[in-house]
């Protein structure tokens, strides 16, 4: 359920027992500027907490000969690990690496590694070895445009300053997140808040994106020779 800014802190209020404004953004009333100000911090919070299905974004860019590294995307909040591949090569890429794999490989003090790697640095994502050719690479992020703007709806931004705008995260996580902050920062117990909100937290990024069949006999996979069809015993036979 998607809630305004303003719905999300005047519930919030309501709940609390605070004065409920009508305005907010717009107002130099204290309490409500401070809830405006809250609400952006839960929401980036939450941000962070889970990679929300509605926040998922495909970026595609080619690469360029003898260029390793690449400017990530101007929403980029955090990579979406195993998403990046080479779809050229219909390869995936390894990593990201760790600094200490990246220098070893890069100074020569272990073997080129036989599949493409990568490492996020600087605000680059950069690829070794270099490519040498035009190749189309593909991966998957959060992006951390997560409001949903009120005076035009197609545009997203990065934070709340309308009382229209609209986060695109849940508007009851985000009530329930708003008292547990607005409670704190005013130094009051927050213990039965905090259990409600992980409770509703733990039940949104369970339904956020599904869940594959499990099975503990798994079938597949290739079709050619391999452990899955050769029978035990000699084969001097």
């Amino acid at each position: 359920m998607q809630l305004t800014a303003l719905q999300i802190i005047r519930q919030a209020a309501a709940e609390l027992g605070l004065n409920v404004p009508n305005e907010v953004a717009a107002s130099t009333e204290t309490t409500g500027q401070q809830m405006l100000a809250l609400l952006n911090s839960a929401g980036m919070d939450l941000l962070i907490a889970h990679p929300w299905q509605q926040l998922n974004i495909t970026h595609v860019f080619p690469s360029v000969a003898a260029q390793a590294a690449y400017a990530l995307p101007a929403d980029y909040a955090y990579y979406i690990d195993q998403t990046f591949w080479c779809s050229g090569d219909q390869e995936p890429m390894a990593g990201p690496v760790s600094p200490q794999a990246w220098q070893q490989v890069t100074a020569g003090a272990i073997a080129l590694p036989s599949d493409q790697m990568f490492r996020l640095q600087a605000g680059n994502i950069e690829i070794y070895p270099t490519p040498a050719a035009v190749k189309d690479y593909t991966y998957q992020y959060v992006s951390n445009l997560w409001v949903r703007c009120g005076a035009s709806p197609t545009n997203c931004k990065a934070q709340i300053t309308l009382d229209a705008d609209t986060p695109m995260l849940d508007g009851n996580l985000l009530v329930k997140a708003l008292k547990v902050k607005m409670w704190n920062a005013k130094g009051l117990d927050t213990t039965l808040l905090v259990g409600e909100m992980n409770g509703l937290f733990s039940a949104l990024i369970g339904k956020d994106k599904g869940a594959p069949v499990l099975s503990l006999s798994p079938r597949g996979g290739s079709s050619l020779l391999s452990s899955r069809n050769i029978s035990d015993g000699s084969w001097g036979a």
